[in-house]
This record gives structure tokens, sequence and C-alpha cells, in this order.
């Protein structure tokens, strides 16, 4: 029983990983690449944000979708083996497909910055915020003796964690002060969900790979039989010309 826990918890944490990591990209890209990407164009710069994320997020779908049909692959070959005489294991059975496991993986990968967003709302009771133009420059402070609340802190740290939605944080806090303190939660499902709803549609993908796979068959039988008749044609003797 321990050691099919374990396997289930590996499981889990092998589909959340795939959060972190695209988590951890968008925010190195953004934070490296952000002021490239920035233009004077207010227009512009919604479009290329909003483009990257979309892509992003494309990428969690299909590396989700990926890991579903991969796990329904294992799960067949897995029960062809037991047909076989073959014992099972519990390593064997959390390589199969689980939408559970799929669902315990969206929120483990959504934690540690669903903790960040809990925190930033906790900390954030009772603290004024002021105009995105009268927030002062953290990251680079011009004054030596610059004092940041708890708050603050904490909202420095946040923005860091959640930096690969950085291109949005200017539209959001020029919308209203203290807004992206509530975005901070559904932004750390984002990533999480969309490789939850690409595990889902692992019956479906691998569907349509059993089906490229009997076509291909077919396309390379068809082919076989043509290369045969072409090659009994050639076999076959010219019959002689009539003379006139």
């Amino acid at each position: 029983m321990k050691g099919r826990r374990l396997m289930n918890l590996k499981a889990i944490v092998r589909v959340a990983a795939r959060s972190w990591l695209i988590m951890v990209i968008m925010a190195m890209l953004e934070l490296m690449f952000f002021p490239a990407l920035a233009s004077g164009n207010s227009v512009l710069n919604i479009v290329l944000n909003i483009a990257v994320t979309l892509a992003s997020v494309l990428f969690a779908y299909a590396g989700g979708a990926s890991s579903g049909e991969n796990d329904i692959s294992y799960g067949e070959l897995l029960a062809k083996r037991e047909e076989g005489g073959y014992t099972a294991t519990a390593q064997d059975r959390a390589k199969c497909y689980s939408r559970s496991r799929a669902l315990a993986g969206m929120f483990v990968g959504a934690l540690p910055w669903t903790i960040m967003a809990l925190v930033v709302l906790i900390t954030g009771v009772g603290y004024v915020h002021v105009a995105a133009e009268e927030v002062p420059d953290y990251l680079f402070p011009a004054a030596e003796d610059l004092a940041m609340t708890s708050h603050e802190i904490v909202d420095l740290i946040a923005r860091i964690m959640f930096s690969g939605f950085l291109g949005f944080f200017t539209f959001v806090d020029n919308a209203g002060p203290g807004l992206l303190d509530y975005l901070f939660l559904p932004m750390s499902f984002v990533y999480p969900l969309a490789v939850f709803i690409g595990y889902l549609t692992g019956p479906i993908q691998h569907r349509k790979k059993l089906k490229m796979i009997e076509e291909g068959k077919r396309k390379k039988l068809r082919k076989i039989r043509a290369d045969q008749r072409r090659k009994k044609r050639q076999q076959q003797p010219k019959q002689p010309k009539p003379e006139v």
C-alpha cells in the first residue's frame, strides 16, 4: 500500500512538473526579452503579450495531451502483457492513464504560486494601494533608505514569481491600484489547467494516432500491391507485332 501511494505521488508530481517547467521558462523569457517586446504602442503591446501567452498555453496543452496519450498507450500495452501472465506492479499502474491523478497534478502544479497569491491577499488586507505612477521602483530605488512595507515586499516577490505574465502587469496596474493582487490567484492555474485539459484529451489523441497508423498501413499495402502489379506486367512476355 505504501509503495502504491508513493508511485501515485510520483505520477502526480510528473504531471505537475510540466506546469512548473513552463512557468519557470516563461518567467525567464519574459524577464530577458520583455524590453524587446515592449513598444510605445499600447495596442501592439497587448497583442504581442496575448500572442506570447496563448503560444505558451497551447504548448502546455500539447504537453498534457501527449502525456495523456502516452499513458493510454502504456495501459493498453500493460493489459496485453497481463493477458500473457505478467503481474503488474504499482509502478506499472502509476504509468497508466488516470483523470484523478491528472486533477491532483493540476492542483499540485498550481500550489507554489497559489500559496504566494494567498499570501499577497492576506498581507494586502488594510493596505492602501496607490496609483501606478506613484509606486516607487523597488528593483532600482533612487533612494538608499527606501522603506518597504511587508505587503510591498511580498508583492515584489509575487511579481517575480508570476513574471511569466510580466507583459500584463503594466496594463493591470493602470486599470486599478491593487487589482493585480486579485489576479495572481487565477494566474497560478493558467498553465496547470492547460496541462490538465490537454491530458483529458488523451483518449481522443490516442484514437487519432491509431487511425493514422491504420491509414499508414493501408497506404503501404496499396503501394505494395501496385508495385506487385507493375512488376507482374513487366515480367509478362511481349506479344510480337503481326506482320503486314
